[in-house]
């Protein structure tokens, strides 16, 4: 993916919402910045104070888009796939990756 290409602002419609997940299993609060992409899919940015620890395995481990909107953490078909999707990422990722920096 060309990224600079992927995230350029003429590739959005110019909405967005934000998707919100709390969940005391999780011990967390975060919010993401929901993009909708002219082609009706919605990107999904978490643009939220990470330390350098839980930033530095995202973007240099993990891989994920580090972009002026925020961490890139994936494309979702509509906003019930957000919904799911987000849940699942702070489950899965975020979750685990704060479990680990405990033990």
């Amino acid at each position: 993916m060309n990224t600079e290409e992927y995230f350029n602002y003429r590739n959005y419609t110019g909405y967005h919402y934000h998707e919100e997940c709390w969940e005391p299993v999780y011990e967390c609060y975060l919010e993401t910045i929901v993009e909708e992409r002219k082609d009706g899919t919605w990107d999904v940015f978490l643009d939220e104070p990470l330390d350098d620890y839980e930033n530095n395995i995202l973007v240099y481990e993990k891989e994920y888009q580090d972009t002026p909107t925020g961490l890139f953490l994936f494309n979702a078909r509509d906003k019930d796939d957000v919904t799911t999707k987000f849940r699942d990422w702070v489950a899965n990722v975020l979750s685990k990756m704060r479990n680990e920096k405990k033990s």
